[in-house]
């Protein structure tokens, strides 16, 4: 019986050695991509920053397009900074989360142009309202129309910024509107020529 348990207790350092030296199997992190695009007014928005909750940024591209790689499992938020002043988004947050190994989880962020500003004027010589001289403007918008029986022309939905107006004679008369003129655009404003 003695010779019994020696054996059985050989046996069983016998086979914890066997363990000893060999790594347990682990299974490999989870990790992911998030990307995505940030567009405004279904244009690429370049360099805008893009801020990872866990710490990493990334700045858009020249599509619009960031990218952050090798995100380990779990759920993230996403800011972005960076943006045109006159820019507004629904949500400058968004929620992303990395559940399989190799999932790719698009993220993106779509806004669109403050667009309250407005360029109103009228063309009149001596007095006298002038019908149908063509007027344009250019910059941060294009867009051209015709002044009316009164004169008066106007370009609403307008961006912020600077423009030109250029006038252009109707067909019937000739005037000297003189040189395309830039102009800054902070909300409405009214021109006479």
């Amino acid at each position: 019986m003695k010779r019994f348990k020696y054996l059985t207790l050989a046996a069983l350092v016998a086979v914890a050695a066997c363990d000893e030296g060999v790594d347990p199997v682990v299974a490999p992190p989870v990790i992911g991509t998030i990307a995505g695009v940030v567009t405004i007014d279904a244009v690429a928005a370049v360099g805008v920053t893009v801020t990872l909750s866990s710490g990493p940024t990334a700045t858009t591209d020249g599509t619009g397009a960031f990218q952050f790689n090798d995100v380990p499992y779990g759920s993230y938020t996403l800011t972005i900074t960076g943006y045109a002043s006159d820019a507004t988004f629904t949500t400058t947050i968004k929620g992303a989360t990395i559940a399989t190994s190799g999932q790719v989880v698009t993220a993106n962020v779509d806004g669109s142009y403050v667009r309250t500003s407005a360029i109103i004027g009228s063309v009149s010589v001596g007095g006298t309202s002038i019908l149908g001289v063509s007027v344009a403007i250019g910059g941060m918008s294009t867009a051209a129309t015709a002044t009316d029986a009164n004169g008066q022309y106007s370009f609403s939905g307008l961006r912020a910024g600077s423009y030109t107006v250029e006038m252009t004679n109707p067909s019937t008369a000739s005037y000297d509107f003189g040189p395309a003129g830039a102009i800054r655009v902070a909300g409405p404003l009214c021109l006479q020529a």
